[in-house]
């Protein structure tokens, strides 16, 4: 099991991190020992911007060690991009475990915030309301 410091670290530097449906192989063991399988995405909790819209598509993951059918949060990174999209696994957990790579994520987005923060003068909370053109149109 990984330590919650580990997965933080996971969570931070891996670009996709989303829930999955693995539902079958998409290949064979490659000679490194890696197991490609199909997943459809369920949901996102990290993407890069213009690839947030993945989910109900299947993705092909390259997994580190081979994986059964199921439902799992993965941590990965782009392999390819095109038509299709391939990501190779840098970590994974269980789907019930979800709650643990939500708090992964946010500790890693609080930790990279945390400077920010101390080194501001200022930091402004509000919402937007009605934004009023100062000339008209």
């Amino acid at each position: 099991m990984t330590s919650d410091d580990e997965l933080a670290s996971i969570a931070h530097s891996s670009a996709f991190i989303f829930t999955a449906d693995i539902i079958g192989p998409a290949g064979t063991a490659t000679d490194t020992g890696e197991q490609t399988v199909t997943a459809v995405v369920r949901d996102v909790m990290k993407a890069p911007a213009g690839l947030r819209g993945l989910v109900g598509r299947e993705v092909t993951v390259h997994l580190r060690h081979p994986l059964s059918e199921g439902t799992y949060v993965l941590f990965a990174d782009p392999h390819s991009l095109g038509s299709s999209i391939a990501v190779r696994e840098a970590d994974k957990v269980d789907a019930e475990q979800r709650g643990d790579a939500e708090s992964a994520a946010d500790s890693g987005y609080a930790a990279r915030l945390a400077p920010r923060l101390e080194a501001a003068s200022l930091v402004a909370l509000g919402t937007i309301g009605d934004v009023t053109p100062v000339f008209p149109p």
